[in-house]
């Protein structure tokens, strides 16, 4: 994935079976923005300025995974992000079209072929006793030596006192070059999807 979105980076996705519940590990940070509150591992970094935009909605709260350098040009293996868009917004159509978009626009290699994108119908999920759905999106893209080839995208629409917000949290599963760090470990992401409230309670 391509450090800073806003200028045109991608993002990598792949199907999962997380669900938000279980224990958020106790060195994880919370962060909140866009009416939502949830935790990041103390490795990923906050980014200066919002994250670019997914249909229309500004991403803020951005964090990023370990980075690394190939081709000259800045990679992530993973990244996290909220979207304010709305009231009235049904919580599976902003998750689903957040989860299409993102996996067709944000990740293309560098050899421009269009990645295929695959998600799950949305289902409900409870998210600290807000109403929530959770998609599950898969990408897989060809090979251009820099960007990963495979990894994860989940996308949770939560209903806030603010409106619809939704969270993505991304991480890279396979591919990149020989140098680049670890993927990140897969509960590390599931834990950031558990971890999801609206701000200030529901």
């Amino acid at each position: 994935m391509l450090a800073g979105l806003g200028v045109g980076a991608f993002l990598l996705v792949r199907a999962t079976t997380a669900d938000p519940a279980g224990t958020v590990p106790a060195d994880f940070r919370p962060v909140t923005a866009a009416g939502l509150t949830w935790s990041v591992p103390p490795d990923w970094t906050p980014a200066p300025g919002s994250g670019g935009t997914v249909s229309g909605a500004t991403l803020e709260g951005v964090h990023n995974g370990a980075p690394y350098e190939c081709g000259g040009s800045s990679y992530l293996r993973g990244f996290t992000a909220v979207a304010l868009v709305g009231a009235g917004v049904p919580l599976g159509a902003a998750a689903e079209q957040f989860a299409q978009e993102a996996g067709a626009n944000f990740y293309r290699p560098a050899d421009d072929v269009p990645p295929e994108v695959r998600t799950t119908p949305p289902r409900p999920v409870d998210a600290g006793g807000a109403p929530a759905q959770l998609v599950e999106a898969t990408v897989r893209a060809s090979d251009d030596g820099c960007l990963a080839t495979e990894g994860v995208l989940l996308v949770l629409a939560v209903e806030t006192a603010a409106g619809t917000a939704v969270l993505v949290v991304n991480g890279d599963t396979a591919g990149g070059p020989p140098s680049a760090p670890p993927v990140p470990d897969r509960a590390t992401l599931d834990a950031m999807i558990a971890s999801a409230r609206p701000a200030g309670g529901i």
